[in-house]
């Protein structure tokens, strides 16, 4: 079965408190066998930060699907480094679901992702079980599930694009991971094919706010996915 990551993965719980720290050290360069597992990530596709403009980590507001942003050190869990801070109020109506973002790919099943995470580490420290929550569905319905069923998301921030990694866990909350199918939101190009997983504010949020989400795989279904690596 699935458990928590906290219970699992302690040198992980580490990452999880120091990403911006040990994410800015470079990966290893992957051997030439391994090279041709690495897949090709359409940015655009996701409407994802362009890869010739650097992420703004210095406090530069910016504009992501349509609102506001800014990227500086967390306020309330400085352990953490950086943070994400909305610029804009967003308002979530009662009984609405409010996209923010998606937790972009490419995404890895589970033997290509522990061979190329070896020497890309960081795949690890932004790393994201983008299936856990169909998985855990499975398993509490009776079925048999495996680590071979496991899809894994690359989301280094610098590499891919991928805003929604800066956003912090915490036991108190306004944002939640949800894996979503064959589907394109408002900012897609094109459909998406498959599993992907959005981030959308489980409440409203206030100018100036800090986003926060929970990593950790123990809330009730479906609004659930587990951070990084999942235990079977």
């Amino acid at each position: 079965m699935m458990t928590s990551l906290k219970d699992n993965c302690k040198i992980l719980c580490t990452v999880d408190v120091s990403k911006d720290i040990l994410g800015s050290l470079s990966d290893l360069p992957l051997p030439p066998s391994l090279q041709p597992l690495v897949k090709t990530f359409i940015r655009s596709r996701y409407s994802c930060w362009p890869l010739q403009s650097p992420l703004p980590l210095n406090g530069t507001p910016f504009t992501h699907w349509g609102r506001m942003y800014m990227i500086m050190p967390s306020e309330h869990l400085p352990e953490a480094g950086l943070g994400l801070f909305a610029l804009s109020s967003i308002e979530v109506p009662l009984n609405t679901v409010v996209t923010l973002m998606p937790y972009a790919e490419p995404q890895y099943n589970w033997g290509n992702w522990h061979d190329l995470c070896r020497h890309q580490w960081r795949m690890q420290v932004y790393g994201l079980n983008s299936n856990a929550c169909s998985l855990e569905e499975q398993r509490m319905q009776g079925g048999n599930i495996s680590r071979a069923n496991c899809t894994f998301i690359d989301g280094r921030p610098d590499v891919h694009g991928n805003i929604a990694t800066y956003i912090n866990c915490s036991n108190v909350t306004n944002c939640d991971f949800e894996e979503r199918t064959n589907g394109k939101e408002e900012y897609f190009t094109r459909n998406v094919k498959g599993t992907y997983v959005m981030v959308y504010a489980t409440r409203s949020i206030r100018f100036g706010e800090e986003l926060f989400i929970k990593y950790s795989f123990n809330r009730p279904l479906p609004k659930c996915l587990q951070k990084t690596i999942s235990q079977m």
